[in-house]
Formats: C-alpha cells, structure tokens, sequence
C-alpha cells in the first residue's frame, strides 16, 4: 500500500497538523497558502486527511503463523459488546475500523467465539458510548481511575469518545450555519473523514459552499463517489452536488457511476434529475431547452402519476409561449391533482391562447386564496371585458369580478369594466366604474376619457366640463370634447340618490370605514354615494349598519342598497335591504329598483321569459316607464312574439318616441330575417 503526508492547512489559524495516511484513505486539499502549491505532485498536495485511526505506538497482540493478524482484547472489547447488545449498525463501523487498522485482520465468521471473560464496568463504559451519552462515558472512566489508579481505558475507547465528541460539535456547529467551525472541527480531527461518516462529509461540502469554495466542495463529493460503497449515500452525493456545483463538475462525478447488478447505472435516476434542472434552468433564463432533454422529460411525464414534471413542462412552454402545448400540460397535472399550481398555470396559458373566459371559470376557484392569485384572476378578466364583440357575463360572475376588482383595488380591471358597461350602453354604471378606476389611480389618463365620454352620454354638464378643464392640459383627446355637450338644463336627481344636506367636500381623503364612528360612517357614505364611489360607500356603509339607533341602521340598509344597485349587483342590494327596517317609501323604492334591474339582467342573459315576468311583477307597483316599456317590447321580439312587440313599440312611437319608431323597425327586420333562415 502506497503513503503519502498530507499536511492539514488550518484555515484562519496559521498551523498545521500532520498525520500519515494511505493514499487509498486521503480526501481533498485546503486552499494552499500561496500559489507554490499548484506546483506539487498529487502526492505531495496539502489537504486533509480521512483515514481511520492512526495505530502508531500499538500493535496486534500476536500472529499465529498463518499469515492473519490476532487482535487484543482491548482491541476487541468493543466488538465484543455491539456483538452481545444486537448492535449491528455499529457492530460493522467497528468491524470496518479494525479492518483498517488491520487489514490482514479477518473478522471471525461466528462472533459467538467473541464471547471473552466480561467486564460489567467496561460494558457500563461500552453501553453509555453506544447509546450517545459521552459525558457519562467521562464520568465512568474518571471514577474507575480514582477506584484503581493502574486501570487504563481500552485505547480504542478514548480514540472513538475523541472522535464522537468532534462529530457532535461539528454537527452542532452545521445546525448553527457556524461554517468556519465546521471547517475547524474537521481539519482537527481527519478520522471523521470517512466513509463511515457520509453526513460529515456531506455537512464539510455543505460548508465549503457557504464560504465560497466551490473546489474543495467538489473534492468532498469526489471522495464519497470515489471510496464509498452504501448506494443510497452515492446517490444522496449526487443530488446534494446537483443544487450546488456546475455541470461541468457534475458531468465529472457521475462519471464514478458504478453498474448495478441488472447492468443498469446506479445514477439512471439522478439523470432524470439532471434534466428536469436542465429545464429549469431554460424555464428561468427564457432560452430554448435541449431537445433531448425535453423528450425525455416529456416522456416521464407521461409515464407517471404524479404531477410535478407536468407542471414543469407546463411552466416551460407557457415562458416560451407556446400556450396550446402549455395548456395540454398543465390539464394533465391538474387531472393529476387539483393544485392551486395547476390552476394558476392553466389559466394563465388560456389567457395567452385568448381563450379568456375559459381561463376567467378555472381561475375564479382561487382568486382570494393570494395577491398572485387574484392578479391572474384579474388579468383574465380585463381579458374577458376587452374582447370584440363583448360578451354577456352572467350576473353570479360579474359579481365575483366585482369582489376581486374591489379587494384589488385594481385601476385597470375598474376601467375595463368602466368600458364594457358603456359599450353595452349602461352609461351611468360606467361612469361609477370609471370614477372608482380613477380613484385608485388618479394619473389613469383612459379612465378620465371613459369617464368624460360617459358624463357627456349622460349629460351631466357640470361634471363633464369639470373633468375636462381638468385633463385639457394632460390629454389632448379629452382636450378636444371641450364644447361637445350640448346646453341643456341640469337633470333632476334621482330619487334617493344621494342625502341631501350632505357636503362632498368631507369625502375626499381616504378614511378606513373601520376608523368611522358609525354616525360618522353613514354621513360619509353619503357623502360618497353623491360623488359617485359606490364600491366605497358599501363598506362604509356596512360600518353604520352596526348603529346602535334603529334609524342609522335603517338609513345605512337604505343606503348600501342603492350602492350596490349602482355597481348592478342586484342580488347584494336585495340582501342589503333586509338589513334594517325602512318607511313604505323607501321599501317600494327598492323594490321597484330591484325588479327593474332584475329584468336588465335577465334580459342581457338572453332569458326573456323571466324578464317579462320580472316586468309583469314590477307593473302591480307601478306603471312602466319607458326605458321599461322598450325592455318588454325587445323581449317579446326575441321571443318570436312580434305582434305583442310591435303594439308596445307602436304605442311609444305614437307617443313621439324615437325609440318606438326604431322598435317598429329592429322587430321587422328581426322576423324577415328569422322567416328567411326558416326557408334557406
């Protein structure tokens, strides 16, 4: 057997420790102090050691003449005792450590023969060893000394106490991110550096890699690959090596691959890992991945049951933008396991493909589960508002976009929903929308133009020309409807629409509704519902509904009723209602907003016949108006029922109402163009 001295370089300690080791049994260098050291043989090279223990000074007890070396009983002695306790873990450490010692020693095949004269209070030591408890191990020795000053320990004992207590504070000191200590510890005691303590290794790389020295990280994990047997400590080096080293050095230690005994290589599944870090790596750099590399992950994805490589791939091709790949991926994981994960990749590679309302129905599960969550909800939305042509959303959703928009605070989502309420002709909901966008973004420059073109629709002159002296000097298109309203008297206020008596001007600074008195509260709310924030006058009128006063509870139901009619959430406003209990005045009034709105919804959903009955049920309390009148004669038009639509929209044309004429019209060409489709 070849040796070489290694000498031990105490990092940050200006000394040295040398110790003789076989060449088989030496680890990795230590930084050299100055650059001579690149100069060096192998043989010759700093580093720290890993054998065993060192046997200068003992010996075997004797030889038999047949070649194998015979051991003494203090040699012995601990043998001896993992063999009677059952110990097997340590029973082969021990058998290894001998075996190094001694390597023309054979391990007798019965380690019953191992049963010499016993020694209770060296069993006592051997036993408080085994089972960790080394300061009583102390203890014991220091008082069989005092008992019998010619006794000495077995030198093996005090050799493995040494070596534990080392392995404990250097493992503490890991625990500890303590990495210098580490290091210290076990350039102090080379022993510990060998396969019979893999985890030291792996802890002495580990720290290696927090101090920046990647190289002696490697020759840790070289060491392992290269002198240890255990594959499941090999496999366990590659993987830990996989997170820290570059592929070139990688490529370098799976090279040590042994053949297992089916032939195949022991590293086939830390290939697997490879290329999934592979992957990642382009998934994180935006580059395109190795093919081969694609083709095989794709290929364990599709074999196994589990969803992460899915999801991997799923992320991969939603960065590259490749959303129908992306799609397919991320629908196998999900069906794979339902996972937040899932969801959230699936809609976002929906949202690419511009398959938005797909992505709004797999996204709106999860939009309050995190802020990331409800960003893609949101993102999904605005897709869903911004489409050409618009598309009617259901009353249930629209109401949950509502609750994340306004959880959100998001200025953009507020002014898609500013601008899909105004191309479907509901100005006065968008102007609301608009209002709120521009409430949380004040610089929103779109949101003013939307907001200009809804108060100009609604002919609301003093706010129109407000908001447009305003932006003149910041938005040359808001600039130029200046002088494009009409003079027109002012409109009439609509019934409960705001409280009289209540000044703007105690609304304009952002209060938290949970810092409002209750009294306080429904002051402000009204104050909001006349600057037209309803979204924000719902919570704060939510505050005032905890009034001790029957009458500001009343008042507040009133009022976040009306809030949320305005924002057409007609079924929160029905709820709202029930909240506290209001004059026949007001009842009525509610409920015959409710039903007029009931019968909007119904009919941009395309149910007709709820929206005539909504209308029959709203006629017991009062007659229809015209907006209403209009609403039934559509109604009955898409039915098919257009005698029915041409006496309503004959009525109000009679009555000079342009709107009636072109009633007259839209519901003749509807039934020449349904009579030609019957004939085609």
């Amino acid at each position: 057997m070849r040796w070489i001295v290694i000498s031990v370089l105490m990092l940050g300690a200006g000394f040295s420790v040398h110790s003789v080791l076989s060449a088989d049994q030496s680890l990795f260098s230590a930084t050299a102090a100055d650059n001579t050291s690149a100069q060096q043989s192998v043989d010759e090279r700093p580093g720290f050691g890993a054998a065993g223990h060192s046997n200068a000074g003992r010996g075997p007890e004797k030889n038999d003449g047949s070649g194998e070396t015979q051991l003494s009983p203090a040699d012995l002695a601990g043998l001896r005792y993992f063999a009677q306790s059952g110990d097997t873990t340590r029973l082969k450490k021990e058998i290894e450590r001998l075996q190094n010692l001694y390597p023309d020693w054979t391990p007798p095949e019965d380690l019953a023969s191992l049963q010499i004269a016993s020694d209770p209070e060296l069993d006592r030591m051997w036993k408080a060893f085994a089972e960790g408890e080394y300061s009583e191990l102390r203890r014991l020795i220091d008082e069989r000394r005092q008992a019998d000053p010619d006794w000495s320990p077995p030198e093996d004992m005090l050799e493995k106490l040494d070596t534990a207590e080392a392995r404990s504070r250097l493992v503490n000191a890991s625990h500890l991110e303590q990495y210098t200590t580490v290091i210290r510890i076990a350039a102090n005691n080379p022993e510990l550096l060998t396969c019979a303590n893999v985890d030291v290794l792996w802890r002495l790389a580990d720290a290696f890699i927090k101090e920046d020295k990647i190289d002696r990280a490697k020759d840790a994990y070289f060491y392992i690959l290269k002198n240890c047997d255990v594959p499941s400590e090999r496999i366990s080096t590659i993987r830990k090596a996989i997170d820290v080293l570059p592929d070139a050095d990688i490529d370098q230690l799976i090279a040590e691959e042994r053949l297992k005994a089916d032939g195949q290589g022991e590293f086939e599944a830390v290939r697997n890992d490879l290329v999934r870090l592979s992957i990642a790596r382009s998934l994180k750099n935006g580059k395109a991945a190795n093919p081969e590399d694609l083709a095989r992950i794709e290929q364990i994805a599709d074999a196994e049951d589990t969803d992460e490589d899915a999801l991997l791939l799923g992320w991969y091709f939603l960065e590259q933008k490749n959303f129908a790949v992306s799609e397919d991926w991320f629908r196998k994981a999900s069906l794979r396991n339902k996972s937040e994960e899932a969801a959230q990749g699936l809609g976002l590679a929906l949202i690419g493909a511009g398959k938005a309302t797909q992505a709004e129905a797999v996204l709106r599960p999860w939009w309050d589960t995190s802020a990331r969550d409800r960003a893609n909800y949101l993102a999904a939305v605005s897709a869903i508002l911004a489409q050409e042509p618009r598309e009617k959303i259901d009353a249930s959703v629209f109401e949950t976009i509502v609750q994340a928009v306004a959880k959100a605070r998001d200025s953009n989502a507020a002014r898609q929903i500013g601008w899909y309420a105004y191309e479907i002709g509901q100005s006065k909901t968008a102007a609301d929308w608009f209002q709120v966008a521009l409430r949380w973004d004040a610089s929103d420059e779109a949101a003013a133009y939307g907001l200009a073109l809804a108060l100009r629709k609604l002919e609301e002159r003093s706010r129109f020309e407000t908001l447009v002296a305003h932006w003149s000097d910041r938005s040359a298109r808001i600039a130029a409807l200046a002088g494009s309203l009409a003079q027109k008297s002012a409109p009439v206020s609509r019934s409960g629409q705001a409280r009289a008596g209540v000044a703007a001007s105690n609304c304009d600074r952002y209060v938290p509704p949970s810092a409002l008195s209750p009294a306080a509260a429904l002051s402000r709310g009204w104050c909001l519902m006349n600057r037209n924030r309803p979204l924000e006058a719902v919570d704060v009128f939510a505050v005032a509904l905890s009034a001790a006063s029957e009458t500001t509870r009343s008042d507040a139901a009133y009022g976040q009723s009306l809030a949320y009619l305005r924002l057409g959430l007609v079924e929160r406003a029905s709820v709202a209602a029930t909240q506290g209990r209001m004059s026949p005045v007001r009842t009525r009034e509610l409920q015959l907003s409710l039903l007029s709105k009931r019968a909007s919804a119904a009919f941009e959903a395309g149910r007709y016949t709820e929206t005539l009955l909504t209308l029959d049920e709203r006629r017991r309390y009062e007659p229809e108006q015209v907006d209403l009148m209009l609403l039934r004669g559509y109604a009955y038009a898409q039915m098919g029922r257009y005698e029915d639509a041409l006496q309503v929209f004959e009525a109000l044309a009679s009555a000079g109402y342009s709107d009636g004429k072109k009633g007259v019209t839209d519901t003749h060409d509807l039934r020449r163009g349904r009579s030609k489709e019957i004939h085609d």
